[in-house]
């Protein structure tokens, strides 16, 4: 969705929410997400995150990926999506 409908993605349609409260919570997510990433950052965030949750979720073993919402969390996964990366990466290179 962030590569091909970018800006449904970031204008979402926020009438359903009924609380009015909620409803400007929310725009003002998605207003803060919009001013801290461009839409490449937003398109390869999405695409890292795909496949990291992609290989958890194979049937080789009963791991699951959770999405911690909170700020406070986020850099813990950021790390350890960094750290696989560079595992992979390094595994890779002595394969070849």
């Amino acid at each position: 969705m962030s590569m091909l409908l970018y800006d449904k993605l970031t204008k979402p349609d926020l009438t359903k929410i009924t609380d009015a409260q909620a409803r400007q919570k929310a725009q003002t997510d998605i207003d803060q997400a919009k001013q801290l990433f461009t839409k490449e950052s937003l398109i390869s965030s999405a695409l890292l995150l795909s496949t990291v949750v992609t290989e958890f979720n194979q049937p080789k073993g009963n791991a699951q990926f959770y999405f911690a919402r909170p700020g406070s969390t986020g850099w813990v996964a950021g790390y350890t999506v960094h750290y696989i990366a560079e595992t992979y990466k390094k595994l890779k290179e002595v394969d070849e």
